[in-house]
């Protein structure tokens, strides 16, 4: 490199040549390219490199946004997924195992399944209002207790015929579990980005074992079940629980789920943002209003724009 555009202490400055660099950057800027760089490369690709940071494209800072993998990193940091309806598709199970429980006490007793479906479908309200906090109670034991009542509406009382019930129950909705078919493609992608929890209602054994069925469990850095810490979603206290385990501020978050009442609005509670996933498209339109802005989404494949 010619002498002549290096002063007596060896920087650069704009006055040393002008015409050839055609500076219209401040020499501070050019001194902190240089200085930079030089130490690590030749001079002459310090200079080009300058030249088109500083001369052909000046609005661009020589620090970048950071990045992760390929993309600017979001303000979101971890997200709180539901399980079953988000990410399994427990209606789906749930139907074929509870058909075949109706099916057998219709055998039994000669009651319709109408009316049947009819008195369970008051019992699966009650049990859910609780959001499944017994930590004491297995999923036999929960099952065990529907089916109990369900037979004491109609008068029927059969302990023995009940375990039976609690057997075919069990069987169905284990072969017939599975994700939704955006599932593992979705999660793949995220956790190369995001933390990602698990934070779900259910009896503890129930829930580890569909995890395990549909094999989602990698994809999570810590699952949280109510009935493990006693706290369920519709009080805010599972996910305030979650949140606080996590170390996050509440910023960092986003609640990702399928029922506006208990993972919209508990998250609400706990102080924390929610994206809803409508699969079906059926939510009520009133109910996503009470919260301004919600975002909804169809498809998990929709969900990274929504966060963003």
């Amino acid at each position: 490199m010619p002498n002549s555009i290096r002063n007596s202490s060896g920087s650069f400055h704009e006055e040393d040549d002008p015409d050839r660099f055609k500076v219209h950057k401040s020499q501070k800027n050019f001194e902190q390219a240089c200085d930079h760089c030089c130490s690590r490369r030749p001079l002459y690709i310090v200079l080009i490199r300058w030249f088109k940071q500083v001369v052909l494209m000046p609005d661009i800072q020589l620090k970048q946004p950071q990045k992760r993998d390929g993309v600017e990193k979001s303000k979101v940091k971890i997200i709180f997924f539901d399980l079953d309806g988000t990410l399994h598709d427990f209606k789906y199970g749930s139907f074929k195992a509870i058909s075949a429980v109706y099916q057998r006490i219709s055998k039994e007793y000669g009651l319709e399944e109408s009316e049947l479906k009819k008195a369970y479908a008051g019992i699966i309200t009650e049990i859910e209002k609780e959001g499944f906090v017994k930590s004491d109670w297995t999923s036999r034991e929960y099952r065990g207790y529907r089916f109990k009542k369900l037979l004491a509406k109609f008068n029927k009382t059969n302990d023995a015929f009940v375990e039976e019930l609690v057997d075919i129950y069990s069987q169905v909705i284990t072969s017939e579990a599975r994700v939704f078919d955006d599932v593992i493609e979705v999660l793949s992608t995220l956790r190369q980005r995001y933390v990602l929890w698990l934070v779900t209602e259910g009896p503890l054994d129930a829930q580890r074992a569909a995890i395990d069925t549909i094999h989602i469990g990698e994809f999570f850095e810590k699952i949280v079940v109510s009935s493990e810490i006693g706290k369920n979603k519709s009080t805010g206290e599972l996910f305030a629980y979650a949140r606080e385990l996590s170390g996050y501020d509440a910023p960092d978050i986003r609640v990702v789920g399928d029922s506006y009442k208990r993972d919209v609005l508990g998250a609400k509670k706990a102080g924390l943002s929610a994206i809803l996933i409508d699969r079906e498209g059926k939510q009520l339109r009133e109910e996503r209003d009470k919260i301004t802005s919600l975002p909804v989404i169809r498809s998990l494949r929709e969900l990274e724009s929504a966060i963003n």
